[in-house]
């Protein structure tokens, strides 16, 4: 797998099936999108490709008084990362400037113009954009507007309780 930290720095060698997302403890949940991600890529005959972000987006825009707590730093994400298949990680530093695109300007300049995807993978509960108002909704309304696929992946439940970081 390659790593990223510049967007501009991916050698561009053909279509990009993506996932995007915080990650921030590469849990079985999350493994399950990456997993779809790495064998939609397999099949397409695409590249499967990573976006996460470092800092966590909420140590940036924070919330008073309320700790931000991670299941993993980003070099052990990055790590956990290694042997799941995919081909490239991409580290993307979240800032203000980042975190104030509303979802259709972070659409169109990273996800199309940024990474070219031609599919977009994520979870059922994946948001995006300012104040998390790009819904899966939005993405797929996105997706259409451009022509790129997007794939929503459905929770994972063990013993009747969904896998996700907070109930980790």
């Amino acid at each position: 797998m390659l790593v990223f930290r510049n967007i501009d720095d991916i050698p561009r060698s053909g279509p990009v099936t993506l996932t995007l997302g915080t990650f921030d403890g590469v849990h079985r949940g999350h493994r399950k999108i990456i997993d779809r991600t790495v064998a939609i890529a397999r099949d397409s005959g695409s590249h499967s490709l990573l976006l996460t972000f470092d800092p966590h987006p909420r140590e940036v825009i924070g919330r008073r008084g309320i700790p931000t707590y991670q299941l993993a730093t980003i070099d052990e994400r990055i790590a956990l990362l290694e042997n799941s298949g995919l081909d490239i990680c991409v580290v993307m530093p979240f800032t203000r400037d980042l975190s104030v695109l509303d979802a259709a300007t972070f659409f169109e300049d990273y996800i199309v113009r940024g990474l070219h995807a031609n599919h977009v993978v994520v979870g059922v509960d994946h948001a995006f954009g300012r104040g998390r108002a790009g819904t899966v909704t939005e993405l797929e309304r996105l997706g259409e507007r451009y022509t790129i696929a997007v794939s929503v992946v459905g929770e994972l439940m063990i013993d009747g309780v969904k896998v996700s970081s907070t109930a980790i």
